[in-house]
């Protein structure tokens, strides 16, 4: 699918630009972290995960500013089963934000201003068993981002 260059280039300034931000404020990361989880709130950019230790299982992240979700925004986490982004103020997922999450069975969008899902936006999952969509303002929504899941057990 090709996309106008100015809507490109509007998507990698604002990326570089909340990537700016959040280097330049100086905060420590608002994570903690277990044996097998990421637990995040507060943030304003993905950049400040910990993309060092791979081998987290699930991560939750909840309270945040995450307006965009971008393309492969969790590929550096092979191992992830478990995925929640509850309360974030997401509103937009890119092509392909879950891409090459082969082992993820659960994917928590709760209480977000997501108001499309289209079946590239949730490419990539397909040993998804668990989504939950609730609390979002989904206007627009077909059944062919569904189709390719087929272990599909919970909507």
């Amino acid at each position: 699918m090709n996309r106008p260059i100015h809507t490109l280039f509007r998507r990698w300034f604002l990326l570089c630009f909340m990537a700016i931000l959040s280097s330049v404020t100086g905060q420590k990361c608002p994570c903690e972290c277990s044996e097998t989880t990421l637990y995040c709130s507060g943030l304003y950019t993905l950049a400040k995960l910990n993309r060092t230790d791979t081998s987290k299982t699930a991560i939750i992240i909840t309270q945040s500013r995450l307006p965009f979700l971008y393309s492969n925004s969790f590929i550096a986490y092979p191992n992830l089963q478990s995925l929640t982004l509850n309360k974030c103020g997401i509103l937009f997922l890119s092509d392909r934000t879950f891409n090459d999450l082969n082992n993820l069975t659960s994917l928590d969008l709760q209480n977000n201003n997501l108001w499309s899902i289209t079946e590239i936006d949730l490419y990539g999952m397909p040993n998804l068993t668990v989504i939950n969509l609730q609390d979002n303002r989904i206007a627009l929504l077909s059944e062919s981002p569904f189709l390719s899941m087929l272990k599909l057990e919970e909507m």
